[in-house]
């Protein structure tokens, strides 16, 4: 993120605002299914250099 907003001339924590915002949009919430009673399911994909 750090390098992210040394390139934009931007703060980490405007990065990560943007992060936020563009990932609620791009991915849906993941509701469980009635057969899956009592189950978690958590997608997390973030990527350290």
């Amino acid at each position: 993120m750090n390098r992210i907003a040394q390139l934009f001339g931007v703060s980490a924590t405007a990065v990560l605002k943007w992060a936020g915002t563009l990932g609620s949009r791009l991915c849906t919430k993941i509701e469980p299914s009635p057969e899956d009673k009592g189950s978690v399911k958590e997608i997390d994909q973030f990527l350290h250099y």
